[in-house]
């Protein structure tokens, strides 16, 4: 898959974000079988709007979502960047920050990465990557996220680094599966856009 081959948008329009949080909803919920425990601190729950199915959660109004496109126009995949809110940013509602992350600023956070089955998640990846570095150069600013064990390579292999991995952290006590911090620094940004646009530009 080239950097041509897939179309990554900002999205702004409520319709689009609604068909992204859809998309998350069939990848996350009935794909992956997997559904926030009740009463989770996030308040992620499945419910209905416009008469689709769709994962969401408090953190929605502080977020900015991002959607990737085929050319027939298919959503392929989604993620998004958010920022703090009631002071706390969703992760820390589960696991303290660790203070070389928490030292960045201006700090965004990024999840609800989702890519469509049988398509390059790598290279879908690092179109998100590439899309917000670039965000992130332009407005200053740094972001984090949390990844399993099955993703750190993903992340180790533009840049980004993963914190104290000896040590993994679980959202939820009944996960299958655990995760670790991943972040950089500051003066890392122009780097791994670099890496992000020679593996697009490769692919």
């Amino acid at each position: 898959m080239n950097k041509s081959l897939v179309n990554i948008q900002a999205l702004h329009e409520p319709d689009e974000i609604v068909r992204v949080k859809n998309f998350l909803h069939r990848v996350y919920v009935v794909e992956m079988d997997w559904t926030p425990p009740e009463g989770n601190p996030s308040d992620q729950l499945t419910t209905t709007v416009n008469g689709l199915s769709v994962l969401q959660d408090r953190y929605d109004e502080v977020s900015q979502w991002f959607g990737a496109y085929s050319f027939s126009g298919q959503i392929i995949g989604c993620c998004r960047i958010c920022t703090r809110l009631d002071g706390f940013f969703e992760a820390e509602n589960y696991k303290k920050l660790p203070g070389v992350i928490l030292q960045q600023n201006p700090l965004y956070e990024f999840n609800r990465f989702a890519v469509e089955k049988g398509q390059a998640e790598n290279m879908i990846f690092c179109g998100f990557m590439e899309t917000i570095f670039r965000l992130a150069l332009k407005q200053d600013f740094t972001f984090f996220s949390t990844t399993g064990m099955n993703n750190h390579e993903m992340f180790e292999k533009i840049g980004m680094r993963i914190f104290d991995q000896e040590k993994p952290f679980k959202y939820y006590p009944t996960d299958p599966n655990t995760v670790s911090f991943t972040y950089f620094m500051e003066d890392e940004k122009q780097h791994i856009l670099d890496i992000c646009n020679k593996v697009l530009n490769s692919g």
